[in-house]
């Protein structure tokens, strides 16, 4: 089903397809593994838990009248290192789920109908009752990631599924299009920065 736009130019390229919750959880999770935000604040949460982990285990071996304090602090540091470790795979399990859950309750199973536009000036997506526009030098990446698109932006990123083309041909054209806008409005370099 065709979604409508209100855009008087017409778009230089244009993909329409429809998504799922897993689609959804995907994309959450690239810009996820992209942020670097994110990842220092896991890996501070799974420090700090690892930490807690160790420094308790050091009090308890300390409660020991027999106990050796450098025993007792190996004992706990090696906690505190397989903590970090098992923390860490564990975190992301827990996160995964946990977002799953979270975009279910938002949006349900799908499925969910997506309009990406190319136009001169900017991307437009149209998804989930919102419409989103970013300027092309907002736009800090197209790439081809396996048979989907991947446009990104600071404030996420936008997957056009392979599905959206009816030929590799079509999607070829719609990825050489978006790096060709991109192109045009990147930032010229000047001599001296980099």
């Amino acid at each position: 089903m065709p979604m409508t736009t209100d855009d008087p130019e017409p778009p230089l390229a244009c993909a329409e397809f429809s998504f799922s919750l897993d689609d959804l959880v995907d994309v959450a999770e690239r810009f996820l593994r992209r942020s670097r935000v994110h990842a220092r604040l896991r890996l501070q949460a799974t420090f700090a838990a690892a930490l807690l982990g160790g420094v308790s285990m050091f009090a308890l071996l300390s409660m020991s009248p027999t106990s050796s304090r450098t025993v007792n602090a190996l004992l706990g540091a090696g906690t505190a290192l397989v903590g970090f470790g098992v923390l860490h795979v564990r975190f992301e399990r827990l996160h995964a789920r946990r977002l799953r859950r979270y975009l279910h309750e938002l949006h349900g199973d799908g499925p969910h109908p997506c309009r990406v536009e190319l136009h001169r000036d900017r991307v437009r997506a149209a998804q989930l009752g919102t419409t989103t526009e970013w300027p092309w030098d907002q736009v800090h990446g197209v790439t081809a990631t396996g048979d989907d698109i991947e446009l990104q932006t600071s404030a996420g990123c936008t997957v056009v599924r392979a599905r959206a083309f009816a030929s590799p041909e079509a999607r070829a054209r719609f990825l050489a299009t978006a790096q060709r806008l991109l192109r045009q409005h990147a930032a010229p370099v000047t001599a001296g920065s980099g």
